[in-house]
C-alpha cells in the first residue's frame, strides 16, 4: 500500500461544509481514512493560531498591618482611614499598634573623656537620660522653648559657649530642679523683654510664673544637697551658674555676687581635691576639663572681683598663684587665634584682680564717714549691695597710702605682663577688627582691646595717690570710647537686655568715674545709659549711669577755663550701697575743699 507523501509537513486542508457536502461520498470511498480523534486534530490546526493570555496573580505588597475591617486584605493603610473603609461608607476602625523589636543585646554607653585628664571625678554622669514627662504643664515647656530658641544663643554674648545651649539642657534632662531653672530663667527673659516694649500686664504673669519656677528649683537643690550631690560638683557648679543668673536678672546684685564667689570657691575645692599645691601641669589639663563650663566660672570670678567681693586675702593669694601657674603654660610669643588670645587673657585680667584685692587688703584704713558721723550702711539698705574701699577694686588710694615694696614690685611684673600680651596679640586682633562689625570675631576682639585697657588703668590707678595721675591714661580712655562706640549697637540689642559676662558697662565706667576729659567723660556716660532692664551680670546700666554722671556733677562747676578739674576739687567714689530691685542708690564720694585742704565727705540717693 503507497501513501502520498507530496503534502507532509503541510497542514492539511479541510473544505467549508458547503464544499463538502457533495464530496462526501467520494471522501469516504477513498484508500485513506482519518481516525476521528485525528480528524479532530486535524481540524484544530487548520484554525487560525491564537495568543493565550495568562492570568497572573496580582503582584501587591503583602500588607500585615491593615485596620481592623480590612483584615490585611487589600488595604492601603491610608491615615486617618483606608480608601476600602471609606468606599464601603464605613467608619476605618484603626491599625493595631507595631510592635516595638526587643533588644537582643544592651550596650553601654561609653564617655569619651580628654586625654590625660587629672580630674576625673568633675565628669558628669550626664548619659543616664531620665524617662517620664518632663514637664507637666504646657506653660513650662513654652518658656523652655523660649529659653532654648531665643536666650541660650545670647546669654553668654559675643562669644558663643555650650553652656547654656547645650551642657546646662543636658543635665536638666537628669535634674529636675536644673530643668526648672531653665524654665525661670525663660520667663524671666520675656518678661524683661515684655516690659521693655510696655507690655506690662503681661510681663507680671510672666514674672510670677518664673518666680514660682524659681522657687521649685531652689528647693531641690536643697533636697540634691541634703541627699549628698556634693558627691557630683558638677551639678552644684551649673546650679552656682543657674542661681547667679536669676538673681542678676532680678537686680539682687549681693544674693548673685554671693553665689558666683560660691561657684568658684567649689571649683577651687574640686582641683585641690588632688593635694596642695596644685602642679602647673594639672592646671593645664584643668583647662581641657569642660573648657566652656570652666569658663563660665572664670566669667562668674571676674563679676565677683569687679564688683563685691569679701574673700579673705588667703584665698586670692592661693587664685593668684594658680592663675600664674597656667599663665606659665598658655602665654606664647605670638597667638594665632582669637579664641586662645581671649581665654589667655582672662587669665591675666582674673590674676590681676586678685593680686589688686591683696593690695588693698594689705592696708588698714578707717571706714570712712560723712560730716555728721552717719556710717555707710544705714539700716534701710542692709539687703542690698555695699560696696567699700575694701571690697572693690575701685577708686584710688589716699596719699597718706604706702604700699609694701614687695607689692609695688608685682605690680610692675604683672604691668609688664601686659604689654608683652598686647605685643603678641597685636596681629591677630587688628585682623579680626577688620572683618564686619556684627561678626563674632569683630566683636569679641574689639570687646577684648577695652578689657585690655580698663584691666591697665585699674591696675595703675590702685596705687596712684592722687586723682590727677589719670591724666596721664588719657590714651587707655579714648581706646575705651572708641571700641564701645564700635560694639554697643550689638549689646544693646540683646532681646532679653540681659548676658552674663561682661561688656561695655564696666570700661565705660572706668572712663566716666576717672577720665576728666569733658568730650570721653560724655560720649562714656551718655553710652552707659543703655536701658532700664539692661544688664551684664551683675552690672546693671542706669545704676553705673547714674554713679558717674552724679561723680560729674560734683566736678564740673569747678572745670577751669582750659577744660581741667583742679587736683584739689576732684572727687573720689568712695563706697555704694545699691537696690537695684528698687531701682535706688546711695552713693557716697571725698572731694576736695579746695586751695585750703581737707577733703569733704558727700552723699547722695539716686532713682530711675
Amino acid at each position: 500500500m503507497t501513501t502520498d507523501t507530496s503534502n507532509r509537513g503541510q497542514p492539511l486542508q479541510i473544505a467549508s461544509p458547503t464544499e463538502t457536502s457533495g464530496s462526501s461520498e467520494s471522501e469516504c470511498s477513498s484508500d485513506v481514512q482519518l481516525l476521528p480523534y485525528r480528524r479532530a486534530c486535524a481540524i484544530d490546526r487548520t484554525r487560525p493560531a491564537q495568543t493565550k493570555q495568562i492570568k497572573f496573580r496580582a503582584r501587591l505588597p503583602k500588607v500585615k498591618t491593615g485596620c481592623h475591617n480590612c483584615k490585611r486584605i487589600k488595604c492601603d493603610e491610608g491615615k486617618p482611614g483606608c480608601v476600602r473603609c471609606l468606599k464601603f461608607g464605613i467608619v476605618c476602625s484603626g491599625y493595631p499598634k507595631p510592635q516595638q523589636k526587643t533588644k537582643t543585646k544592651s550596650r553601654s554607653v561609653i564617655p569619651i573623656l580628654p586625654k590625660g585628664s587629672t580630674l576625673d571625678f568633675l565628669q558628669p554622669a550626664i548619659f543616664e537620660i531620665s524617662s517620664g514627662p518632663r514637664f507637666l504643664d504646657e506653660h513650662a515647656g513654652r518658656y523652655f522653648r523660649y529659653f532654648c530658641e531665643d536666650v541660650a544663643a545670647n546669654i553668654t554674648g559675643p562669644l558663643p559657649s555650650s553652656v547654656w545651649s547645650k551642657i546646662i539642657p543636658q543635665v536638666g534632662e537628669m535634674q529636675e530642679y536644673i530643668a526648672n531653672g531653665l524654665v525661670a530663667i525663660g520667663a524671666l527673659s520675656k518678661a524683661r523683654k515684655e516690659l521693655a516694649e510696655g507690655h506690662s500686664p503681661e510681663s507680671k504673669e510672666h514674672y510670677q510664673y518664673a518666680l514660682k519656677q524659681y522657687g521649685k528649683s531652689l528647693r531641690g537643690i536643697n533636697t540634691a544637697i541634703e541627699k549628698g550631690a556634693r558627691g557630683c560638683p558638677r551639678t552644684a557648679l551649673i546650679a552656682c551658674i543657674l542661681v547667679f543668673c536669676i538673681e542678676s536678672m532680678q537686680g539682687h546684685q549681693a544674693s548673685a555676687s554671693l553665689h558666683a564667689a560660691n561657684g568658684v570657691n567649689m571649683l577651687l575645692d574640686c582641683y585641690e581635691a588632688f593635694g596642695k599645691p596644685l602642679t602647673p601641669s594639672q592646671w593645664k589639663d584643668s583647662i581641657s576639663l569642660d573648657a566652656d563650663l570652666s569658663r563660665a566660672l572664670t566669667e562668674l570670678d571676674l563679676q565677683v572681683l569687679y564688683f563685691i567681693d569679701v574673700r579673705p586675702a588667703s584665698y586670692h593669694i592661693a587664685i593668684k598663684d594658680a592663675l600664674n601657674c597656667q599663665l606659665k603654660q598658655c602665654m606664647p610669643t605670638v597667638f594665632e587665634d582669637l579664641s586662645s588670645c581671649y581665654q589667655c587673657w582672662q587669665l591675666i585680667m582674673r590674676r590681676n584682680l586678685h593680686f589688686i584685692d591683696i593690695a588693698r587688703k594689705c592696708l588698714s584704713r578707717p571706714e570712712p564717714q560723712n560730716d555728721d558721723g552717719r556710717a555707710f550702711s544705714p539700716t534701710e539698705w542692709d539687703d542690698g549691695a555695699n560696696f567699700r574701699h575694701d571690697n572693690t577694686p575701685w577708686g584710688s588710694a589716699d596719699r597718706s597710702t604706702c604700699f609694701p615694696a614687695e607689692i609695688l614690685a608685682e605690680r610692675d611684673i604683672y604691668l609688664a605682663e601686659i604689654a608683652l600680651f598686647e605685643e603678641a596679640s597685636d596681629a591677630i586682633l587688628k585682623k579680626c577688627m577688620t572683618a564686619p562689625h556684627h561678626t563674632e570675631e569683630f566683636l569679641v576682639a574689639t570687646s577684648l582691646r577695652a578689657h585690655v585697657a580698663a584691666n591697665t588703668i585699674r591696675m595703675r590707678g590702685t596705687f596712684f595717690a592722687d586723682e590727677i595721675e589719670y591724666d596721664y591714661l588719657y590714651p587707655l580712655f579714648q581706646t575705651i570710647v572708641t571700641c564701645c562706640t564700635l560694639v554697643r549697637p550689638y549689646f544693646t540689642t540683646l532681646p532679653s537686655g540681659y548676658h552674663t559676662n561682661l561688656g561695655i558697662l564696666m570700661p565705660l565706667f572706668e572712663v566716666g568715674v576717672h577720665c576728666r576729659n569733658k568730650t570721653l567723660r560724655d560720649q562714656a556716660i551718655a553710652m552707659l545709659f543703655v536701658d532700664k532692664q539692661y544688664r551684664e551680670g551683675i552690672w546693671d546700666s542706669y545704676t553705673t549711669g547714674f554713679i558717674c554722671k552724679w561723680v560729674r556733677e560734683l566736678e564740673e562747676p569747678w572745670r577751669d577755663k582750659e577744660g581741667l578739674v583742679p587736683m584739689e576739687r576732684r572727687a573720689r567714689l568712695m563706697g555704694l550701697n545699691v537696690r537695684c530691685e528698687q531701682r535706688r542708690a546711695h552713693i557716697f564720694c571725698a572731694q576736695g575743699n579746695g586751695l585750703g585742704g581737707g577733703v569733704k565727705m558727700k552723699d547722695t540717693i539716686v532713682t530711675w
